[in-house]
């Protein structure tokens, strides 16, 4: 599929000079790999291990710098399908990069965003497992539940994934208008609570029913629940008591290009909550 670049009307757009700044940025961005990935800690709640870590597009253009802005405006030029490609090849570069210099565990997981309505060509994939097969079973395949999945799409990238040992992740689950559809039509191995569902959950009975029901079906069908967005140490005293398997958020770590580790008082919390609930 060929970008609009070059045809692109800025008239019919109703676009003007900022606007087309932006449209140049995104054929930079695509042209010249102008990403970064920043890396956020998953951690364990039964022990505070790191078992991997989410990769997060940054642009490295001045303007163009919102990786939703990124897809809407790739969505609008029919470019969705080379975003897919720059994020699965580039993160997982980086991510390698990462474990060689010592940054992340060599047995870290790499949580990597794919747009549900694309998929890369039989060519590209095939590229893809070449040039990482060292490393494809530390793939998970993060799915937004937001987003209509072309179920003819996910199926190949599903046979994938399972040649490979990778697995999938259903992200933002809680809010979208499909969360339920998508849950039992995609065979997940996490599930990702929403970030506006984790905020302040402890002062919301009815945030809190929501997640003791998403936990206890994704443990009868063996999917972690891994709980999104948490900033204050009174949520994370919540999830720990409503048995979330794993915790993502400024409280354990902000994305950084080069990842840190969970602070030490914050571990030592957690550890309690955990132990103190048994």
């Amino acid at each position: 599929t060929k970008c609009g670049f070059a045809n692109f009307d800025l008239q019919s757009y109703k676009t003007d000079e900022y606007k087309q700044r932006k449209v140049d940025e995104l054929a930079m961005i695509i042209d010249r790999k102008q990403v970064m990935y920043y890396y956020q800690p998953i951690v364990r709640v039964s022990d505070g291990h790191i078992i991997g870590y989410e990769a997060l597009m940054r642009s490295m253009t001045p303007t163009l710098n919102n990786p939703e802005e990124i897809l809407s405006l790739a969505n609008q030029l029919n470019c969705l399908d080379k975003i897919e490609v720059l994020t699965m090849f580039h993160a997982m570069k980086d991510f390698i990069e990462n474990i060689n210099q010592g940054y992340i565990a060599s047995d870290s997981l790499v949580f990597i965003n794919s747009i549900p309505s694309q998929i890369m060509s039989k060519k590209q994939l095939d590229e893809f497992e070449e040039q990482y097969q060292d490393y494809l079973s530390h793939i998970v395949v993060e799915v937004t539940e937001n987003e209509q999945i072309n179920q003819e799409f996910q199926t190949i990238k599903m046979s994938y994934l399972n040649k490979w040992h990778g697995q999938v992740a259903i992200d933002d689950y809680g809010t979208g208008y499909n969360s339920g559809k998508v849950l039992l039509n995609l065979k997940s191995h996490y599930l990702k609570i929403d970030k506006e569902i984790v905020r302040q959950i402890y002062l919301d009975e009815s945030k809190q029913k929501m997640v003791q029901s998403i936990v206890t079906y994704g443990h009868q069908q063996n999917i972690q629940i891994i709980a999104e967005g948490v900033e204050t140490l009174e949520e994370m005293k919540t999830l720990v008591e409503l048995d979330v398997d794993l915790l993502q958020g400024y409280l354990l770590g902000k994305p950084q290009k080069s990842p840190a580790k969970i602070s030490d008082d914050v571990l030592s919390q957690l550890l309690s909550l955990k132990s103190s609930k048994k």
